[in-house]
């Protein structure tokens, strides 16, 4: 009984530390806010202007994207391995355009009518 106990403790560990997350996860969580955003963003410069709708969801994301990268910055401030696991993350191709991109719109959109309404 004693070893089907510390079984069922050492898998529910498991379970709840895959279910925090990690650096990997949490990487990729930031990754899904920056595509939202730019895809938003994408759609703002179409028409060259940036209706209050697509601003409030742009400040929206954007507040979300500052308050998620803090959280992992301090999370991970110490955390050398998890520094790297990060780096892996961001250089994989697909990711690295994601933030290519992301950087690309940021500065396009201070170019079109209606920025100020941007935070």
């Amino acid at each position: 009984m004693k070893r089907f106990y510390k079984i069922l403790v050492f898998t529910f560990s498991i379970l709840f530390l895959i279910s925090c997350g990690g650096p990997k996860s949490d990487t990729k969580k930031m990754l899904k806010y920056i595509k939202e955003y730019t895809e938003v963003a994408e759609k703002a410069l179409k028409d060259r202007t940036i209706t209050d709708k697509e601003a409030e969801k742009l400040n929206e994301i954007k507040s979300k994207i500052e308050k998620y990268s803090a959280k992992i910055d301090s999370k991970y401030s110490e955390d050398l391995e998890a520094q790297k696991v990060i780096q892996d993350v961001l250089n994989v191709d697909e990711n690295r355009k994601i933030m290519l991109n992301y950087t690309e719109i940021l500065m396009r959109l201070w170019n079109i009518e209606g920025k100020e309404k941007l935070n």
